[in-house]
C-alpha cells in the first residue's frame, strides 16, 4: 500500500500523521502543526552543536540566534508538512558525522547511521545529502591516510585506530544501505508528470531566486548576507569545514544541472531547506569577524573601562545587525496564518471519506496562480491512502491537457457513465469563497475552510449535463481548464 503513494511523499511522515490520528490527537489545526514546532524547536539545539564543530562555540551561539529566528526555518516548522523533520536530521547526520570523525566514538557513528537512515525515509532530497557526506568521509579518511603515510607527519592514533575508523565508518555507511533498501521503491517512481521537470540551470537569475529561498529578503540585504557567508567561507577556506559546507551544498545543486528534474530546486524555498544549517555558521563566523575587526579600528582602549565596552559592544554588534536584517521578514511572516492548506485539505479529504462513495464522481480544481489541478494525483496518495483500496475514491483534475485520448486526459466517459453523486473540491483564496458560493445557488451545498471548498450537488440531471452544469458555474476559478473542457464535452471530442 505505501509504494501506491506518488513521488515526493515518504513513509516517516505519513506513519507521524496516522499516528495522530490513531491517537485522536487531529482534531485542530495546532495539533497536526505540534510536532513539527518541536522538530524546529530541536533543530536550533543540533545546529548549534553543529556550528560548534565546526567553528567555535562563540559562532555556534550566534548561528543558534540565527536559526532561531531564520524566517524559513520558522514557517516550515509552522506547517504539516515534513520539511522540518528533514531539516533536524539532516543537521543532526552533519554534526554526528563531523564529530564521529574527529573522535571515532561509536555512539557518533550510531547516531549519524541512525539520522542519516531516517532522512532517506522523510525526503528524496535525503539521499543526495547523505552522498555528499559519504564523499566527504571518504575524503576525510583517505586524506588522513596520505597524510600519514607519505608527509611523514604523527598520524591521529595507531594503525589499528586508524583501521577501526575505517571499520566504523564502513559499518555505518552499510547499516545506512541496509535501512535504504526498504525505500528504495519511492526513490524508482518516475518524475515524467513533474510541472518542472528540465535541469537546473545555474544563472545570475537562479541564483537570485536561491538566495531569496534561503534567506526570504531581496535586494541590498541579501548582499550583506552573502558577503557575510563569503568571509565565514574565507575564515574556514582549506580546513575539512569547508569542504564539509561546498559538498554539502553543492552536491544537490551539481546533481540538478543534469538532472530532468533539477528545474524543481526553482519551485519552492522548501527544496532548499536542508542547506541553511550548513550556512548559517557562515554567516555567523562572517558577522563576529567583521565586527571584531571593527571594533579594532576603535581608539577606545585607552582605560580598561572603554576596553570592556568594546568587547561588549563587539559581542552584542552581530546580534544586534542581524535581528534587525530579519525583522521585517518576521513581521511577514506573523502578519498572516502560515500556509493552513495541508490542514484545509485534509479536512476537506475527511468531508469527502464520509460522504462520497465508490459510484460518486469527485472533480478537483484549483484557482490559478493558487493551485494546479495536477497536483491532486499527489494530495490522494496521502490523504486517500488508507480507503483507495475498499472505497475507489479518487479526484479527478479538471485539466484540458492532456487530451483525450493520452494517458491522463479527463476521463469524460468514465464521469458520465457514472451513476452517483458529482463532488468537487476547489482551493480558492479565501477572498472568493463567496463568489463560489453564489455560483452554487441551490444546485450544490458548500462546505468551506480557509483555503479549501467541497461541493456537493443535489441535481437529480443525468451526470453529463450535471458535469456541464459544474463547469460553467464554477469556470470564473480556472476559465482557460473548464472553458476548454465545456467545449470538447460539448463537441465529443473525448
Amino acid at each position: 500500500m505505501l509504494c501506491r503513494l506518488p513521488y515526493d511523499w515518504l513513509v516517516l511522515p505519513v506513519l507521524i500523521t496516522k499516528l495522530q490520528i490513531l491517537a485522536n490527537f487531529d482534531g485542530d489545526a495546532w495539533q497536526l502543526r505540534l510536532p513539527y514546532v518541536f522538530f524546529g524547536t530541536g533543530t536550533v539545539f543540533i545546529i548549534f552543536l553543529l556550528a560548534q564543530e565546526m567553528f567555535s562555540t562563540r559562532v555556534a551561539w550566534l548561528t543558534a540566534f540565527l536559526a532561531a529566528i531564520w524566517p524559513r526555518l520558522i514557517e516550515y516548522s509552522q506547517e504539516m508538512r515534513p520539511y522540518a523533520l528533514f531539516v533536524l536530521l539532516a543537521s543532526t547526520s552533519g554534526f554526528a558525522l563531523l564529530r564521529a570523525l574527529r573522535t571515532n566514538q561509536t555512539r557518533y557513528w550510531c547516531l549519524f547511521a541512525g539520522a542519516a537512515t531516517f532522512q532517506l525515509y522523510v525526503h528524496h532530497l535525503a539521499l543526495l545529502n547523505v552522498f555528499s557526506f559519504f564523499l566527504f568521509a571518504l575524503g576525510s579518511i583517505c586524506f588522513g591516510y596520505i597524510k600519514s603515510r607519505y608527509q611523514g607527519e604523527p598520524p591521529a592514533g595507531t594503525t589499528s585506530s586508524d583501521l577501526n575508523t575505517v571499520s566504523k565508518a564502513t559499518t555505518a555507511f552499510v547499516a545506512i544501505g541496509v535501512g535504504f533498501s526498504s525505500v528504495l521503491p519511492f526513490y524508482l517512481i518516475p518524475m515524467s508528470q513533474e510541472q518542472h521537470r528540465g535541469i537546473l540551470k545555474l544563472n545570475s537569475n537562479a541564483f537570485e531566486i536561491l538566495a531569496f529561498y534561503l534567506s526570504s529578503r531581496t535586494g541590498g540585504t541579501v548582499i550583506f548576507l552573502a558577503a557575510l557567508t563569503l568571509v565565514g567561507f574565507a575564515i574556514a577556506w582549506r580546513t575539512r569545514t569547508a569542504i564539509f559546507a561546498l559538498l554539502w551544498i553543492f552536491v544537490p545543486l551539481l546533481f540538478a544541472t543534469q538532472h530532468f528534474g533539477g528545474e524543481r530546486f526553482l519551485g519552492s524555498p522548501r527544496y532548499l531547506l536542508f542547506l541553511i544549517p550548513v550556512l548559517l555558521p557562515f554567516v555567523a563566523a562572517g558577522a563576529i569577524a567583521i565586527s571584531e575587526r571593527f571594533t579594532l579600528l576603535l581608539p577606545l582602549k585607552a582605560t580598561a573601562l572603554a576596553g570592556r565596552a568594546v568587547t561588549k559592544a563587539a559581542l552584542a554588534l552581530p546580534y544586534v545587525i542581524l535581528a534587525g536584517l530579519m525583522t521585517p521578514a518576521l513581521i511577514a511572516l506573523y502578519g498572516h496564518n502560515p500556509k493552513p492548506l495541508p490542514v484545509d485539505l485534509r479536512s476537506a479529504y475527511a468531508y469527502l471519506l464520509a460522504h462520497a462513495k465508490r459510484t460518486d464522481v469527485v472533480l478537483g480544481a484549483g484557482e490559478t496562480d493558487w493551485w494546479n489541478s495536477s497536483w491532486f494525483p499527489f494530495t490522494d496518495g496521502y490523504f486517500f491512502r488508507s480507503k483507495v483500496a475498499t472505497r475507489r475514491l479518487e479526484t479527478i483534475p479538471v485539466r484540458a491537457e492532456p487530451r483525450p485520448p493520452q494517458p491522463g486526459a479527463f476521463p469524460f466517459q468514465r464521469v458520465d457513465a457514472a451513476t452517483g453523486k458529482l463532488f468537487g473540491m476547489i482551493v480558492v483564496a479565501p477572498n472568493q469563497q463567496s463568489k463560489l458560493r453564489q455560483a452554487a445557488g441551490d444546485a450544490f451545498v458548500s462546505s468551506c475552510w480557509e483555503d479549501v471548498c467541497v461541493m456537493e450537488s443535489t441535481s437529480n440531471l443525468a451526470m453529463p449535463l450535471r458535469l456541464d452544469d459544474f463547469l460553467k458555474r464554477f469556470a470564473f476559478v480556472d476559465r482557460e481548464n473548464f472553458s476548454a473542457l465545456i467545449k470538447m464535452h460539448s463537441t465529443g471530442n473525448n
